[in-house]
């Protein structure tokens, strides 16, 4: 327990992102703090990332978050596809939304509207 308690103080007080999430992976590796706590401190991890611009950063932890269970992982999926955009990589951003849209249902307004803020935002305001 103390060393889960001293890899989570490392993360908490991460001076970058890429501390964090050291120290994170190293609580994954280990086995400590697996499922939805794990993933979730990801999530947390991933909106912080993308706070800061650092979108493939954000990207990658994102798709941690949801693999390892976080409590919203239906976010967790719509906001990967986001920072994929926004990270630069408009193809697996755009095959990320598009497996979405397939799942949801192509007519899902709610997603629609996402993506099309996601393309704005990432300035592919033509396809928005």
């Amino acid at each position: 327990m103390g060393q889960t308690l001293d890899l989570l103080n490392v993360y908490e007080e991460a001076s970058s992102c890429a501390e964090a999430e050291r120290a994170l992976d190293a609580l994954r590796e280990n086995g400590v703090l697996v499922g939805v706590e794990l993933g979730d401190l990801y999530d947390d991890l991933a909106t912080a990332a993308g706070e800061e611009g650092d979108f493939l950063s954000a990207a990658r932890v994102q798709r941690r978050a949801w693999e390892l269970g976080c409590e919203r992982p239906d976010i967790a999926r719509e906001m990967l596809g986001w920072y994929l955009l926004k990270a630069g990589d408009v193809e697996a951003g755009e095959e990320h939304f598009a497996r979405l849209r397939k799942e949801y249902g192509s007519e899902d307004l709610e997603l629609l509207a996402l993506i099309g803020n996601a393309r704005l935002d990432s300035g592919l305001g033509e396809s928005a």
